[in-house]
């Protein structure tokens, strides 16, 4: 298996500056870069759980967030993960949360 959301973040990469996008606009006021480490560390977590993006199940995302949470690391709660899930549910490679 790759690095599950590669593709993902090749595709925001590419998209046009602005807020043309629901991810950048949830992304206002927030570092760019944290919320690309963030899909980062995602998609490495997912990798290492043997999961594709279609499988990020509400408990698994809690999951998610408890391990950046005991790694006392930035961006660590559903508020943080929001955007970059609403991102990816746009683009149809994860279900809906419900948080």
């Amino acid at each position: 298996m790759g690095i599950p959301l590669v593709g993902c973040w090749a595709r925001w990469r590419r998209m046009p500056p602005g807020l043309s996008s629901s991810w950048s606009v949830g992304v206002i006021g927030r570092s760019v870069s944290g919320q690309l480490e963030l899909m980062a560390h995602l998609s490495r977590w997912l990798a290492e759980q043997d999961a594709e993006p279609d499988g990020l199940t509400p408990t698994m995302a809690e999951r998610f967030l408890e391990v950046r949470r005991e790694a006392d690391v930035s961006l660590r709660s559903w508020r943080a993960l929001d955007p970059l899930v609403g991102y990816l549910r746009g683009l149809g490679v994860v279900p809906k949360l419900a948080a």
